[in-house]
């Protein structure tokens, strides 16, 4: 009962910046699967995408009280429904990776970037992605990445040399990443 009575204050508390909301993600089916956590779902991809960034939610502006059962609530669900923590997995295990069998990168088979390496979706989301996971599954609030591998390293879940590979890789994806977006900017 308490629960749903935080549901609906929160609910009630962002009925007024919907459309804002709306702008960032689709609003009625993210907000429909926050309130309905204990039920086993099943997600489409396409909302699976929005709750994976509401997962990242922080506070900006208006009220901070009720930005902070919003985020409180949506990062109870994977703790009360392992089937959403089991499709995010599914989702990033997916993911096209940065490597070959052959230990070769995996380059673009065509379109204006054929020849290069996609930086962002063969490395930088599946890395981004793993840590995701293992912060919903070890309750990890944080919304940084390199933050968010800190904080596992210092709950034990990861060891040291594991950690340092995972923020230098992390770095170095980031630097390409940026350094390829602003390349093509430049045209």
């Amino acid at each position: 009962m308490e629960q749903n009575l935080l549901s609906d204050k929160v609910k009630i508390g962002l009925i007024k910046y919907k459309d804002d909301i709306e702008k960032i993600t689709d609003f009625n089916n993210a907000f429909l699967i926050s309130m309905s956590p204990t039920k086993e779902m099943a997600f489409k991809e396409e909302e699976l995408v929005h709750l994976i960034i509401l997962m990242d939610a922080k506070f900006v502006a208006g009220e901070a009280d009720l930005a902070s059962q919003f985020i409180a609530e949506v990062h109870k669900m994977p703790k009360v429904n392992l089937g959403l923590l089991r499709e995010i997995a599914d989702v990033a295990t997916r993911m096209p990776i940065a490597l070959t069998v052959f230990r070769a990168f995996q380059l673009e088979g065509g379109g204006r970037h054929q020849g290069m390496f996609n930086a962002k979706l063969a490395g930088w989301m599946p890395l981004v992605m793993l840590v995701l996971i293992y912060a919903l599954k070890y309750g990890v609030r944080e919304t940084n990445t390199v933050k968010r591998i800190r904080v596992l390293e210092r709950m034990g879940h990861f060891d040291a040399k594991f950690s340092a590979d995972l923020q230098e890789a992390y770095f170095t994806l980031t630097r390409y990443k940026v350094l390829k977006q602003v390349e093509s900017l430049r045209g």
